[in-house]
């Protein structure tokens, strides 16, 4: 199975406005754009609770068969009401035994797509095989960090780079091959 990570950031590496949730409001429609189409091809979708808690109830609305929303929580057992199998589901699972169990599953296309810490557990574990950043001609000062707060070292290649807009640019990297 590939993971791909799926991030819109600011050109001093926020994923967030200061500490307001995502990126509404400052990531560009071409932005926008790009993220669901890098989203269609994945047949499972990651976030961490604090990315599905403000859009709770969209999330819940565009549950439908075939797209996987695991949702990383410490405590999965708090949003058993929200759970839709197959669907819509809670997990604490680490990156590595989540991604070796949607792989024995059959899922073939994962995408990682915030917050902040899930980013940062996904790129520590080792697992992620792509990044697609999205660089959005904005400085903030502060905001969640992409890649969490925590150290860390994991290198990648670049893949290519392409313009979104006049402004905003798409920057792919891969894992290198062992």
């Amino acid at each position: 199975m590939k993971t791909v990570v799926i991030a819109v950031i600011s050109l001093d590496g926020c994923i967030t406005r200061h500490d307001a949730p995502g990126a509404q409001g400052w990531a560009s429609p071409e932005d926008q754009a790009h993220f669901r189409a890098a989203c269609a091809p994945c047949d499972v979708r990651i976030f961490g609770s604090g990315t599905y808690i403000p859009d709770r109830d969209s999330m819940r609305r565009a549950v439908r068969p075939g797209v996987r929303r695991i949702i990383l929580t410490s405590d999965p057992g708090r949003f058993h009401d929200d759970t839709v199998p197959g669907q819509l589901e809670f997990s604490a699972e680490t990156p590595t035994a989540l991604v070796a169990r949607l792989a024995s599953e059959g899922h073939v296309r994962c995408a990682v797509l915030g917050g902040g810490k899930v980013y940062g557990s996904f790129l520590q574990s080792g697992v992620v095989d792509e990044i697609e950043l999205s660089v959005e001609p904005v400085l903030f000062g502060s905001g969640t960090r992409f890649g969490g707060s925590e150290p860390f070292e994991q290198r990648f290649h670049f893949v290519s780079m392409d313009k979104l807009n006049e402004s905003t640019l798409l920057l792919r990297y891969a894992r290198p091959q062992e």
